[in-house]
């Protein structure tokens, strides 16, 4: 199977009716899809990928509200930049504090259930 443009689903796959959030891996496109269950999740596979999945879903729906959801490092920052930038989709921003160890929303969602705020 080709990886560029490969996705995987959270709970349904893409069909242009709801909102389409595409994250870097599976655990946070889990994450987002539990505390957005009104968009569709899906996870892009990796930073590298963001750009191939977000363009395609772009041609396949021109209206879509598009949001790429990176994870917090300079990598996925960067990639999700010119992914949002070539599909002309909004990023989803990171959390005004990331604790140390958190590397993306998955990471964040774990710390806060166990108890940690604050570094």
């Amino acid at each position: 199977m080709e990886k560029s443009r490969g996705y995987i689903p959270v709970a349904e796959k893409p069909d242009g009716s709801r909102p389409l959030w595409i994250c870097e891996g599976w655990a946070t496109a889990c994450t987002l899809q539990t505390l957005r269950p009104l968009v569709c999740v899906i996870a892009g596979l990796d930073a590298g990928n963001l750009q191939a999945v977000a363009t395609e879903a772009r041609r396949r729906w021109p209206a879509l509200d598009l949001v790429v959801c990176p994870d917090f490092d300079s990598v996925g920052q960067r990639k999700a930049r010119e992914a949002a930038e070539r599909a002309r989709a909004k990023i989803l921003p990171p959390p005004p504090v990331i604790l140390p160890g958190c590397t993306d929303w998955n990471d964040v969602i774990a710390a806060r259930r166990q108890g940690l705020t604050h570094a």
